[in-house]
């Protein structure tokens, strides 16, 4: 499963998105979004895996 750090980042992930499309006051700047990059990134990956992992599940067992 996903650690609590790796919950913490999507949550904010999610948060500033949601801000960013409904909030047209609201611009995030390089300094906020750089140090996101690499831990989303890893997050996309390990959800990525984990979505294989259950997809090739489903498919054994039908």
């Amino acid at each position: 499963m996903f650690s609590f750090e790796q919950g913490k980042l999507y949550n904010k992930l999610y948060t500033l998105r949601l801000t960013g499309d409904y909030n047209d006051h609201y611009n995030l700047e390089e300094e906020d979004v750089l140090p996101l990059v690499s831990p989303a990134e890893e997050l996309i990956a390990k959800v990525s895996v984990m979505t294989k992992q259950i997809l090739e599940n489903q498919s054994d067992n039908h």
